[in-house]
């Protein structure tokens, strides 16, 4: 399969589809070896493209990749042959299953994806609420219906954490 790579877009960062091409735009300094490496839905690698430091300024690299299909593939950006997940992306593989024994078959590796659809807010507005109005509760959202007793945590069910 052959790309056609030319200049992208360092106005946004991360990957989105624009027409029949993407447009990747990531951090990385201008004298290190980049490049972009797609993987088929198998998880295998279909082909790595290596971006050129004419794409870069400072230290962001934007490239667009011509006849791209943005559902067959998964990507990773790989920097000085190191292996690095776009902070950016909007999907995420290789953690569909929650406490999967196989993704170690892997070396528990993931990669990104770009999700096409766009989301219609229609009407949407902001809620217009004063900040001495507002309450702002902080948890973390793996332990949240989990609670402590002694030495053992215990999962109790949500809506008993609801209402407290």
């Amino acid at each position: 399969m052959k790309f056609r790579l030319t200049k992208g877009n360092f106005l946004k960062t991360g990957a989105y589809i624009d027409g029949d091409s993407a447009i990747f735009t990531f951090a990385a300094e201008k004298e290190d070896a980049c490049s972009i490496v797609l993987l088929d839905k198998s998880g295998n690698t279909a082909c790595e493209l290596d971006i050129p430091g004419e794409y870069s300024t400072g230290s962001l690299y934007s490239v667009r990749v011509h006849g791209f299909c943005g559902n067959e593939y998964a990507y990773y950006f790989r920097i000085n042959g190191k292996r690095c997940i776009d902070p950016y992306a909007t999907r995420i593989f290789g953690r569909e299953k929650w406490n999967d024994k196989t993704r170690s078959d892997n070396d528990y590796e993931i990669a990104c994806g770009i999700d096409s659809s766009d989301f219609d807010w229609k009407n949407d507005s902001f809620p217009e609420i004063t900040r001495d109005r507002m309450k702002l509760y902080k948890l973390h959202v793996r332990a949240f219906p989990w609670i402590q007793q002694g030495t053992k945590s215990i999962r109790v069910p949500l809506r008993l954490c609801l209402t407290g």
